[in-house]
């Protein structure tokens, strides 16, 4: 914001009484002030198949400069856009995806503030899409998993049984809660 004061004049009286004044002012210009960052991104999780929406919060970047509006913008970090999949609204800040299978795995995106001069601020998140078709690693046909996918309780079936073999369930994201081994039991 820029503004001006106007000051008494200045003035000066000589040995012999005869005075001069000089009227000043003093303007005050203002600089741009870069956006900043003042609350991080939390990273995302995101699932195949399923529709993901994430709106950050206004109060992410700030910028000091009276008036000065922002713009925002989203890309994957060290590319120039995002993937086609992934659709960012720059007017309310969220994004959405539907990711399938072949977007399974994890995407740093850079988000930019750009105020009307061009100066930017940039934060980061990662977004992780995981699978939730159920179990990718069981390459046998000798090993039936069902319902797969389960939101709880799961049956393992073997004709050949289960001999000495390890059997590992983990969670949605990754971590493991059942470890066992089977040593010769025929289930």
């Amino acid at each position: 914001m820029d503004t001006s004061y106007k000051l008494a004049p200045a003035g000066a009286t000589d040995s012999y009484g005869a005075t001069t004044e000089i009227p000043f002012s003093i303007e005050v210009i203002n600089t741009n002030d870069a956006p900043t960052v003042t609350n991080t991104l939390e990273d995302q999780l995101a699932y195949e198949n399923n529709l993901w929406i994430f709106q950050f919060a206004e109060t992410t970047f700030t910028d000091v400069d009276l008036g000065d509006q922002l713009t925002y913008s989203a890309k994957i970090t060290g590319e120039s856009v995002l993937p086609s999949w992934i659709y960012f609204d720059t007017e309310t800040r969220t994004f959405t995806a539907n990711p399938i299978t072949e977007n399974i795995g994890s995407y740093n995106i850079d988000v930019t503030a750009t105020d009307m001069l061009g100066a930017s601020a940039i934060t980061s998140f990662v977004l992780t899409v995981l699978n939730v078709n159920g179990l990718e690693e069981v390459n046998s046909t000798d090993y039936y998993v069902y319902p797969n996918p389960s939101s709880g309780l799961i049956n393992i079936y073997s004709e050949q049984g289960f001999y000495e073999t390890k059997i590992t369930v983990s969670d949605i994201t990754g971590k493991k809660i059942l470890e066992t081994n089977t040593n010769n039991m025929k289930m």
